[in-house]
Formats: structure tokens, sequence, C-alpha cells
């Protein structure tokens, strides 16, 4: 019936009150799925809250204030605070329902409001207004035939409207059946407000967001001071970083010291042989930071190799080695660093290799030329000028003094890949390495197979499936993710894999390490640390990643 005062409603009050039950119900739903919503996403957030919080390496006044905030907004106030909010307006719109349906109408469909109730009544009143004058008239009317026509023995029906006049007169007149609906739902708004004011959530959603807003601005107006700083190494806080200049005949003894505070156990009188120089090799040049660096370990393994050729050498012959090289290169400090992690590297690698037939055999014993790709073998080619000039061709012990002090031919290593160490759980399998005269090409024929995916739903699930997921031809958001898994499964073998970091600052991934898929067209995102799927799509853009590198 509201239909038909539609035309009325042009001039309506602002202040009617409306209530349609379907509607309310959808309402209360949608709030309880974004609020499910939200505790899911709230959930994660907390778990990388608390993975910093019990984070016991993350110490000083900054990382303390940071835990404290975060125990103390973040954890106890921001988070529970607004899970409280949102739960309290919930439970107070489902008694707003039920409170409905108890004191006005209780069907599922019930549409009513205040201005259509005053139209009916005022339409039925119309009636009863008219009904009491014509029917009156035409009580007279047929009086005055029966008093005309009576004599002659015909019996007049006399109407009587009494009885429709009482019940319009319970309808519409005053205290009638309208008046009862539109004070129960006037009533029901009064109680329904005050019932809403009495929970105080207004009061207490404004309070939660000014203390938000108070805390972002306090936030955005502090100084932060970014420490230059690319990769953290146990050998630079052994080393003087005030010293330009480092004395090579003091560098052994600092790597004898930093080596004993690495906690690195392995044999000092062990004899070091060649496979374990060149694997040490392979680590050492993929975390050089410039070309003068790569050279430097290039010479040195170089020399290293050369004496190893005759038999295994000891850790002075190492020591003398490095010494000499960092005295004639110049003894510049961050040379004298590049050594010193070269140095590191091969005691690493010698402590994992104390059982060379059960633990390290298929990485530092000669096998098959395709089991031993990962080595560098850096032979002197006959039309090439030799990379070291010391050793002679005389089987004999070299002197640490055969390291030239002149400049040495160098050698392009491409881009720059930082290595993973065998403990390291997601590392790659196999790492190949391909020298050629334009540099070193890495590739991993394996990276893909280690690669998984964890059980939490796709990052962001709805939006990417409404901005990707529906143009590929999926019905459904469940139907895209399982989608984006089937497509790792089958393609991790062939597919093209890339790391980098995301260089957006906008969203909980800003700067994180991903994993990029791509294959026939399509490229799978994924959470390096996380394993959680960040997004699928059709296209080949790697435009919002930095430090980008491909890893198969």
């Amino acid at each position: 019936m509201g239909l038909i005062y539609e035309d009325e409603r042009y001039f309506s009050a602002s202040d009617v009150n409306r209530f349609d039950a379907e509607k309310f119900d959808r309402f209360i739903d949608c709030l309880a799925h974004d609020i499910d919503r939200y505790t899911a996403d709230a959930k994660i957030l907390e778990n990388g809250y608390g993975k910093y919080y019990h984070n016991t390496t993350y110490v000083g006044q900054a990382a303390n204030a940071s835990k404290e905030f975060i125990d103390r907004k973040q954890f106890d106030k921001f988070h529970v605070e607004s899970k409280e909010v949102q739960k309290e307006l919930f439970y107070k719109c489902t008694d707003v329902r039920d409170m409905f349906r108890e004191q006005v109408d209780s069907s599922p469909k019930a549409r009513i409001d205040s201005e259509t109730l005053e139209f009916i009544k005022r339409d039925y009143r119309d009636y009863y207004d008219e009904l009491e004058h014509e029917g009156y008239d035409i009580e007279c009317m047929a009086r005055e035939i029966e008093n005309y026509y009576g004599k002659y023995g015909k019996e007049v029906t006399q109407p009587n409207y009494r009885r429709s006049m009482e019940v319009y007169d319970e309808l519409c007149c005053h205290g009638g059946f309208m008046d009862k609906c539109i004070r129960k739902f006037e009533n029901f708004n009064e109680d329904a407000r005050q019932h809403m004011k009495r929970s105080m959530i207004k009061e207490h959603s404004y309070d939660l967001q000014k203390d938000i807003k108070a805390t972002a601005s306090s936030l955005e107006g502090m100084t932060v001071f970014k420490t230059e700083v690319e990769r953290q190494s146990v050998w630079v806080n052994a080393l003087n970083a005030s010293n330009v200049v480092v004395d090579p005949e003091k560098l052994a003894t600092d790597i004898r010291e930093i080596i004993k505070l690495s906690g690195l156990k392995y044999d000092k009188n062990a004899l070091i042989d060649a496979n374990i120089i060149k694997t040490a090799t392979n680590l050492a040049l993929l975390n050089c930071k410039s070309k003068d660096e790569k050279v430097l370990i290039q010479n040195c393994s170089a020399s290293m190799v050369s004496a190893a050729a005759i038999g295994p050498i000891s850790w002075d012959v190492i020591y003398g080695i490095v010494a000499a090289a960092i005295k004639a290169i110049g003894a510049s400090q961050p040379w004298a660093i590049a050594i010193t992690a070269f140095v590191l590297l091969i005691c690493f690698v010698l402590s994992c290799s104390h059982d060379i037939k059960r633990g390290f055999e298929r990485f530092v014993s000669p096998k098959e030329k395709e089991e031993n790709s990962h080595i560098i073998d850096i032979p002197p080619k006959e039309d090439k000028k030799t990379i070291i000039e010391g050793p002679t061709a005389v089987p004999q012990k070299p002197s640490v003094t055969d390291i030239p002090s002149g400049k040495v031919e160098e050698k392009e290593l491409g881009h720059e890949i930082f290595p993973k160490t065998p403990a390291d759980e997601d590392k790659p399998k196999i790492m190949t390495i391909q020298g050629n005269e334009d540099g070193l090409d890495y590739s991993n024929s394996d990276y893909g197979k280690s690669v998984v995916v964890s059980e939490e739903k796709m990052y962001q699930q709805g939006k990417h499936y409404n901005k990707h997921g529906r143009d590929m031809g999926y019905s459904s958001k469940k139907e895209y993710e399982q989608g984006a898994r089937d497509f790792l499964e089958k393609n991790r073998d062939v597919a093209e894999i890339y790391e980098g970091t995301w260089n957006d600052s906008r969203g909980s991934q800003a700067g994180q390490r991903q994993i990029i898929i791509r294959h026939d067209g399509k490229q799978l995102i994924i959470n390096k640390e996380t394993n959680q799927i960040i997004d699928y799509y059709e296209g080949t853009d790697l435009g919002g990643f930095k430090d980008l590198e491909r890893v198969q």
C-alpha cells in the first residue's frame, strides 16, 4: 500500500520513522560478514605483531618502545576495542529486530513507516465521514418511501449503516486500530533508540577513532633515522668501523677472533682441499657488493686452489694468502670485509663437511659434471691472460707473496644475488652458475620444487577475484583461489620464477619479499616468508617490484 502514497511523500517530513524487516535482516547479515572478515584479518595481523613482540633479537630503546606500543595499543586497546564495538553493534541490531517482531509485526517481510499509517488513517476517516452523511440521507429516503407506499401493503427494507460506522470508528477514529498501530510503532522506535543509546556505541566508536587518529598523528610526527645498511654481517662488528685502512698482519688475528665469535664448530687442524675453497668461493662471489671485491675474491681463490692442487693446505697458508692480498690490493676496509666473509665461508663449508662420505659429499666431492655444476672452475685459458700470475710450474708449496700487486684481469659477474646458506629451509636445492665472456648467468632448475603455499586464504581474495578472477573465467572466489594453487602445481617445473621486493608503500605487503611464478601469460605472486598466495592474474608486468632477480 505504500506505493499508493509515493506522490504524497514528495513533501514528507524528514523525521518520518520507517522500518523494513527485509532490509534490516540484510544489514545484519552484511555486518556479521564484515565482522568475521575483520576478525580473520586482525588475527593475521596479531600473529605478525606477536612474532615481532616475542623476537628477542630486536633489542634497544627503539625496539622496546615499539614492543610496548604494540602491547599497550595494538593488542590491549585498538584491536580489542574495535572488535568489541563491532560485536556490541551486532548484538544491539539483533535486539532491535527481535523487539520489532514482538511489538509491531512478526512477519519477516514487514515494511512500515509512520507517514503511511497517517495517510491510511486519514483516508479511512474521510470514508467514515462520507458514510455518516450519505448513509443518513439514504436511511431518511427509505423511511419516506415506506410512508408513501406502505399503505399498499408493500414492505420496504430499511437500510442501516450503524454497524458499518462502528467498524470504521474502531478502525480509524480516536483510539482505534490505526492509532494503536501508530502508537506501537512510535513506542518501538523510542525503545529502540533508547536501547541503542544506552549501549554507548557511538561514544565508544568516537573515542576509539579519536585515539587512533591522535596516535597516527604522533607516529607521523616522529623523526625516523634511516641507517644505510645493506646487510647484517658478524664480521662488521668485529672490525673497527672508524679505521679506513686495515693492517694486513692484524687481519689474520682478527679473522680468527671473528670465527670464534661466530660460534662455528670446525677442526682447527684440518687441511682444506680445493673443493671446499671452490664451494666457499661460489657463496662469497654471490655476496660481493662491487666488481673490485669479486676480483679480489677470485684472485685469492685462484691462489688457494693453485696451492691446494699439490695437496690440502693448512689454515696458516690461507691466512698468509689473505694478508698478502690485502697488502697488495691497498688494504681498504670494504675489501677487508669481503676477504673476512670469504674466510668465514671457508670455515662454514668445512664445518658442514666434517663427514664427507655421509654429510656433504654431494656438494664438495668430485663427481660428474652435472652433479658438480654449482662449483665455479676458473682454469687459465691459453688465449686469455691468466687471472693469477703467481705460482710457478715447479711443484712446490707456493709463497703468499705470489699474489701480484698490480692490476689483474676483471671478470663481469652479472647482477648480485644474496646467497642462501644450507641451514635455510627454503633454499634452492641446486645452484647452477655458468660462466661466459659477458659475465655469469644465474639459474636454478630446481627452485620451483621448493616453492610451497600455505593453507591460509588468498590475500584480499574478494578484491583480487573481482579484479582478475571474473575475467579469467572463474565463477567464485573459492574456484579462483583453487585455480591459483593448481597453476603452481602444474607449472612449477617449467615456469619462469623471479624473486623481488614489493615496492608499493601501501598495504601490509609493502617491502615484503615475493616469489613470482610466470607461465603461459599468467603470473602467481606468493609471499616468500609466509607462503601466502598474494595475487593471481593474466599478464607479465613486474613494474611493482624492485631488486628483481630470476631464480628459475
